[in-house]
């Protein structure tokens, strides 16, 4: 578990947001209403699911994240109103520095 909070720079395990499925799995750090990670092949239940759980510990806040184009970006834009993206490149990949909110 020290690992998690590492990684996921937050206070304590009950800071953190750990949702897993068959085949995917969910990072959040309540406190800074940041979206850690987010990855996997989700169904349509799955992402209803995550949604719910997502509206229930952040409420209306403004969330953060980064987000891969080709995995995460294409899940969490299902999931809420995203009010800023900004593209950058890193390692030859595309990322999403969003903030949103699940409305």
């Amino acid at each position: 578990m020290s690992d998690i909070l590492e990684y996921c720079m937050a206070q304590d395990q009950d800071d953190l947001v750990i949702m897993t499925g068959k085949s995917w799995y969910f990072l959040a750090v309540k406190s800074t209403g940041e979206i850690v990670d987010l990855a996997g092949k989700t169904t349509l239940a799955d992402l209803f699911t995550i949604k719910r759980k997502i509206k229930e510990v952040f409420g209306e806040r403004i969330i953060k994240l980064d987000a891969r184009e080709g995995t995460s970006f294409r899940l969490i834009r299902k999931v809420g109103k995203i009010i800023s993206d900004y593209s950058y490149s890193w390692e030859g990949e595309t990322f999403h520095e969003i903030e949103m909110y699940i409305g």
